[in-house]
């Protein structure tokens, strides 16, 4: 008796989701659909989409996190998800003559802007501050306050980095931050 195989064959599609990442375009190329965010624009050197509710014309997305660092921050606009177990202490700021020296998360934010920060979580004591120079050696809080949980800063020109960070020095875990 003949035995018979039958193949289907099928096609694939792959819908891939960038949100809440961040890709970078130093090349000014980017995956199809997208481009690159304009030099003076938030989101210079990212690839972005049309989306107002993500920040704009040219707002950020991307196909890979960055590492959360200074020389590597994440984009702080909108809603992050996130969570300081297992990194590493990239800043100690001072903020209001308190020092956070936790493990911490780096982001960057591009002024000038008014912004505000809020910052919680459910699983250890967090803080989130602003400096202008991403630096392990005491930077000085932006409004010299911390958003614990929130904080309205005028940021003046330039790149400015957003730290969330435990208020003690061992301190980790997940978190949610706000950035309007």
């Amino acid at each position: 008796m003949p035995r018979f195989l039958w193949i289907l064959l099928t096609a694939c599609s792959i819908q891939a989701d960038y949100s809440g990442t961040h890709v970078r375009c130093s090349d000014g190329k980017c995956p199809s659909g997208m481009t690159c965010g304009s030099a003076g624009s938030e989101h210079a050197g990212y690839c972005g989409v049309p989306d107002a509710s993500v920040g704009g014309s040219d707002a950020a997305v991307d196909a890979r996190k960055a590492a959360l660092t200074c020389a590597d921050p994440g984009v702080a606009l909108g809603s992050n998800d996130g969570n300081t177990t297992g990194s590493a202490n990239h800043v100690s700021g001072m903020c209001g003559g308190l020092v956070y020296n936790g493990p911490d998360n780096v982001y960057a934010i591009t002024g000038p802007r008014s912004v505000t920060i809020n910052v919680s979580s459910s699983d250890f004591a967090v803080a989130a501050y602003v400096i202008s120079t991403c630096t392990m050696n005491l930077p000085p809080c932006e409004g010299s306050a911390a958003a614990a949980p929130t904080l309205t800063l005028a940021l003046g020109s330039g790149t400015h980095y957003l730290i969330v960070d435990g208020v003690n020095a061992g301190l980790s875990g997940r978190y949610h931050l706000d950035v309007h």
